[in-house]
């Protein structure tokens, strides 16, 4: 059997986003100087919401990464009132395009999906006294995630195998108890438009209530390039919004075709020793990963309906054969009582119809006055 897996692919520094071009020098800890994160944090955010900022600026505002294949789309993950950079490869969360496949199975040998080679550099860390790492999510295609808290870190100086086993979790539609919405058949009716998956569903509901009021502090997963987000106590989300953004959500059901990703992460230390003279510095952090397909069996995880139509037929079939089975083992006992139970009937009836042939008939004639009279005894 061949299977057709999907992926996505996100790699967040573990920094606020850096101009690798830029010429901003931060001074170290030292007599003169401490670490004052919420000064920061506000130069960060004087940055990010500069109106001169454009789109194809934050594309370029990322470090370096190298694929071996197409450039890979940045986006940024909203953690601590901060931007972090990312890139990601694979994801469409509001894309009219198809997401790349992989086929897996007895024709197709290969294993190996993607490799990376990453490079940090100790200048690219804002907070000093932070090594410079990375987080790494595997998930769908149409799902934003915060690799932060749902991935794993990469250090600097290790190479890294990733062994991905793919799963699906198939649920079923109203009225079952598991309503759901086929995501990706509404994606495919309206014209390869709005989300593919619930949890975009649930974003698109922040997007929506962020455009109409701006002063509301929205919890986005994930964005294509930073939004100017107040976080001021005076910005709160208002209970009317709270109510409008949970009615939002409530609408959002759960995926019936959702993919599931779970993987193994082996770790080992680079061998410096092996590293040439000349490229030492600039390879000797490098961060390599491989990415495999552990199993090209997807395991389906199906939540059945406790009556479907079919189930319904084959209920009802099995009670009659199993009563036509009960019913002709029991035939020859069921006749015998009738029998009995006839004979039975018939001795009391025996009985009076012998009484009544027994019994006769007496005329006495008298004749009285010329009158007939006639006694029956």
């Amino acid at each position: 059997m061949d299977v057709a897996g999907t992926y996505c692919i996100v790699l967040c520094l573990r920094s606020p986003s850096m101009n690798q071009n830029s010429t901003l020098g931060i001074p170290k800890i030292g007599f003169l100087t401490n670490i004052s994160a919420e000064e920061i944090r506000h130069a960060f955010h004087e940055i990010y919401y500069n109106g001169k900022i454009t789109t194809k600026y934050w594309e370029e505002w990322a470090w370096s990464i190298k694929s071996g294949k197409k450039r890979m789309k940045p986006v940024f993950v909203l953690d601590s009132q901060l931007y972090f950079s990312c890139y990601t490869e694979n994801l469409f969360l509001n894309s009219t395009n198809e997401p790349k496949k992989i086929h897996l199975g007895s024709r197709y040998k290969r294993r190996n999906v993607r490799s990376y080679e990453l490079y940090l550099e100790r200048s690219e860390e804002i907070f000093i006294s932070r090594k410079p790492s990375l987080s790494m999510s595997i998930n769908s295609p149409f799902v934003p995630v915060n690799p932060f808290e749902q991935g794993n870190v990469l250090q600097r100086g290790y190479n890294y195998k990733i062994y991905v086993r793919l799963g699906k979790v198939e649920l079923e539609s109203y009225p079952y108890d598991t309503d759901c919405i086929d995501y990706g058949k509404l994606w495919r009716e309206k014209d390869k438009q709005g989300p593919r998956s619930q949890e975009m569903c649930k974003e698109l509901c922040l997007h929506e209530l962020f455009e109409q009021n701006k002063n509301i502090t929205p919890e986005f997963e994930m964005l294509e390039y930073p939004l100017k987000v107040c976080f001021d106590w005076k910005c709160r989300t208002s209970s009317e919004d709270s109510k409008i953004l949970e009615s939002c959500k409530r609408n959002c059901k759960a995926n019936c075709r959702n993919l599931k990703y779970t993987h193994t992460i082996t770790e080992t230390m680079r061998d410096i020793s092996q590293i040439e003279f000349e490229n030492y510095e600039s390879n000797k952090d490098k961060i390599e990963v491989q990415i495999f397909y552990w199993d090209p069996q997807v395991i389906v995880e199906k939540h059945v309906p406790e009556y479907k139509t079919g189930y319904l037929f084959s209920y009802i079939g099995g009670l009659m054969g199993c009563w036509l089975g009960v019913s002709i083992w029991a035939f020859p006992g069921i006749v015998e009582n009738v029998f009995r139970r006839a004979l039975q009937w018939m001795i009391p009836i025996k009985r009076y119809v012998a009484t009544v042939s027994r019994a006769q008939f007496t005329i006495f004639l008298t004749h009285r006055n010329n009158v007939r009279r006639i006694n029956v005894s």
